[in-house]
């Protein structure tokens, strides 16, 4: 709809401006008077009546166009991105996003520990002597990969816990404006 009195508006301008241009202006007159008058298909004062009609008629449209398009726009502006979602408070929110960072975090963990047992099995099947070292250097790794994590977690939870506080603000300062 919005599109459609857009259009409208600006045919409606353009076509305002081509006919304020096409009219003559006061000081006009004393020309025609004095034979210099304009001899058309509407006259010497055919035209200025017809085009102060349409003039009038493409204002008054041109007006109520304006009006329509702030509406709309107003309409548009009362939605928010929340709109038809539900509201979840900050903690819960915070907590979903930690818990699932948390997750996917101590998955890799996992997956790393995995690979480094794995490639301590097959080094102890070879007869290698050097099994303990290794065995060693898995849990060195794993050591330093789940603190990590840790470190990662503390990050996410921080960075989460910022990014809500703030969307959690700007919904407040939001509530606010439309209460106003």
């Amino acid at each position: 709809m919005i599109g459609l009195v857009s259009f409208v508006h600006i045919a409606v301008c353009l076509l305002l401006i081509v006919i304020v241009l096409l009219q003559h202006g006061k000081g006009a007159d004393a020309g025609a008077a004095l034979g210099g008058g304009q001899s058309g298909v509407f006259g010497a004062r055919g035209a200025a009546s017809f085009l102060s009609k349409v003039t009038t008629s493409c204002a008054v449209i041109f007006m109520l166009t304006s009006l329509s398009l702030v509406y709309f726009s107003s309409q548009e502006a009362n939605q928010t991105v929340f709109d038809g979602t539900e509201a979840t408070t900050s903690s819960e929110a915070l907590e979903e996003a930690t818990e699932s960072a948390a997750t996917g975090i101590a998955q890799d963990a996992e997956e790393v520990a995995e690979d480094v047992k794995a490639a301590g099995k097959e080094v102890v099947d070879a007869g290698s002597t050097a099994a303990d070292e290794v065995s060693e250097k898995a849990k060195v790794v794993v050591d330093k990969t789940v603190e990590a994590s840790k470190e990662t977690a503390k990050e996410v939870k921080e960075t989460v816990t910022k990014t809500v506080n703030e969307a959690a603000k700007k919904v407040e300062e939001a509530t606010d404006t439309e209460k106003k």
